[in-house]
């Protein structure tokens, strides 16, 4: 993550994004630098099926699509507002300008564009799951890998059930279902409509 400060002092503004709005679309260039400070985002694109599929879900800190915006061909992918979010947003130019004067800063980046390009993150291991359950269960986990309390029933889901089977490339019906297995396994608790993993 680049600090919010710097990035503000170089020309960065923040914007926010209602729940299932476009940050950008596929086909389109990438002009600017995207950076999450809160909400989040799902990376998403159609399949054969024509099926919107998801891989990869960013959290606070985590930069959109940074490969993208060293190459000059339109996106393969859409970045969608999952919940309502707070991006902070940079023009291209300036972005390049920031890191062409911090040398360390450079190399960071170029570090995590070499990570991103040979591992999937643990926390999106969900994506490679084999079914509806296992690809909720794993997707609330995700959503709970960088928090100190892992404690059961310490995090609260801030999602709804579209919204989480959105997420999880799965449907309404068997979103419904897996919660109530989930429930019953002793996994999440439902309390006045809101759900604790």
């Amino acid at each position: 993550m680049i600090d919010e400060k710097y990035l503000r002092c170089h020309g960065a503004v923040e914007k926010r994004f209602k729940a299932g709005s476009y940050i950008f679309s596929h086909g389109t260039i990438q002009n600017h630098y995207y950076q999450v400070i809160d909400g989040l985002v799902k990376l998403s694109n159609t399949g054969y099926n024509a099926r919107d599929m998801t891989f990869q879900l960013l959290r606070s800190g985590e930069k959109i699509s940074l490969y993208s915006l060293f190459v000059e061909m339109p996106l393969l992918q859409d970045a969608v507002a999952l919940t309502d979010c707070r991006i902070i947003v940079m023009r291209k130019e300036d972005f390049n300008h920031m890191i062409g004067h911090n040398k360390i800063l450079m190399l960071k980046i170029l570090k995590k564009l070499w990570n991103d390009s040979f591992c999937l993150p643990p926390q999106n291991c969900y994506l490679i799951a084999d079914n509806a359950e296992n690809k909720v269960q794993r997707l609330f986990y995700s959503l709970k890998y960088n928090e100190a309390d892992q404690e059961l029933f310490s995090f609260e889901i801030k999602m709804s059930l579209e919204q989480i089977a959105d997420a999880a490339g799965v449907t309404i019906s068997n979103v419904k279902s897996v919660m109530q297995s989930l429930k019953d396994q002793g996994l999440i608790k439902i309390l006045k409509g809101k759900i604790y993993f």
